[in-house]
């Protein structure tokens, strides 16, 4: 999300060097952290739906730094957010409940 934000406003400003490499930094963790994380065996029809929205996200990316187009960037960022806000629920909720307990009959 953040290269994503740090491309568009690259592209506004019109600096095309720095969008490029926001850029590819945000397809770089879509492919190869995102995507590549995936076990396709294992995670059923939520990995194969998340390979899709991967791939998806990554084609939108790609037109976004051919045409200098902001709008796949801001849509790509909006299909991704609550993904990625929903990881980190999932990880608080999987740290809290690692706590040790504490206080009466803990």
């Amino acid at each position: 999300l953040q290269a994503m934000n740090q491309a568009r406003g690259a592209l506004e400003r019109g600096d095309m060097e720095i969008k490029a490499k926001a850029l590819s930094k945000a397809v770089r963790i879509l492919e190869e952290g995102l995507r590549g994380g995936l076990n396709l065996q294992e995670g059923g029809e939520l990995a194969q739906r998340l390979q899709a929205v991967y791939a998806y996200s990554v084609q939108r990316l790609t037109l976004a730094n051919m045409r200098n187009d902001h709008a796949p960037i801001t849509e790509v960022t909006q299909l991704i957010e609550p993904l990625a806000q929903s990881w980190k629920d999932i990880r608080g909720s999987a740290s809290a409940a690692l706590q040790p307990a504490t206080g009466p009959g803990a």
